[in-house]
């Protein structure tokens, strides 16, 4: 019971601090692009979270309860197989959703986006797809681990560094328009995704590790491409 109280505190703290920050940035990016740009780029999240949905619905869900039913029997080893499983399974989603949302990117900004901006935001964000869903699984990894400061850093980061990288490129490297403020906020959406995903699958890796008893951290991330990404048999 304390840790499940330590932990809905925790996360509690940290969505009320990622909303915080959110919000000012919305108020930054508003007064930056004004309301049409605004208007624009809420088009194209909407379409991009249809997909992300695709990708990743129930996927955060399910690997929580499979691999806390491992944990539940001490299965150590059956936690891991269960969590690869997942991941397995949350890149392949992802990689579907992104070739559906690429392919259909042109036809989807013809009909819906009314010549404000093209299909290649959509392309660009289709790219994050795979990275968004696989990071979902680890999460619910950390979760069922009750890991509640690892799954809070993964948030702050992608938060972080999409700020960064949406300010870097609205105020020194693109030029002035609708069209280069929603690229912009595309680009950091989707750098701030894939190294927010490297950084959990690095610390799921490191926790792998630690509970495997490698003899070094080298050989954790050494081991063989059947072993990191295949459930042993």
């Amino acid at each position: 019971m304390k840790v499940f109280l330590i932990n809905g505190i925790l996360l509690t703290i940290g969505s009320f601090l990622l909303r915080g920050i959110g919000m000012s940035f919305q108020i930054y990016i508003s007064n930056k692009i004004g309301a049409e740009g605004i208007g624009v780029y809420q088009l194209i999240l909407s379409v991009f979270l249809f997909s992300v949905t695709l990708a990743s619905s129930g996927i955060n869900l399910a690997s929580t309860r499979i691999v806390s039913e491992e944990l539940a029997k001490n299965d150590i080893s059956g936690s891991q197989k269960a969590i690869k499983h997942c991941i397995i399974y949350s890149f392949l989603m992802g990689f579907i959703a992104f070739c559906i949302l690429f392919f259909s990117a042109d036809i989807i900004a013809k009909f819906s986006f009314h010549g404000k901006v093209s299909g290649f935001p959509l392309k660009l964000m289709a790219i994050s797809l795979p990275f968004i869903s696989t990071s979902s699984a680890i999460n619910g990894y950390f979760t069922a681990k009750r890991k509640i400061v690892k799954v809070i850093s993964f948030q702050f980061l992608e938060q972080i560094l999409q700020i960064f990288v949406v300010i870097y490129l609205l105020n020194f490297l693109l030029s002035p328009g609708l069209e280069s403020a929603c690229l912009a906020l595309v680009l950091g959406s989707i750098l701030s995704e894939i190294l927010s995903t490297c950084y959990s699958y690095f610390m799921y890796r490191l926790d792998i590790y630690k509970e495997s008893g490698f003899t070094s951290c080298t050989d954790c991330f050494t081991i063989t491409r059947k072993q990191a990404f295949f459930p042993m048999q």
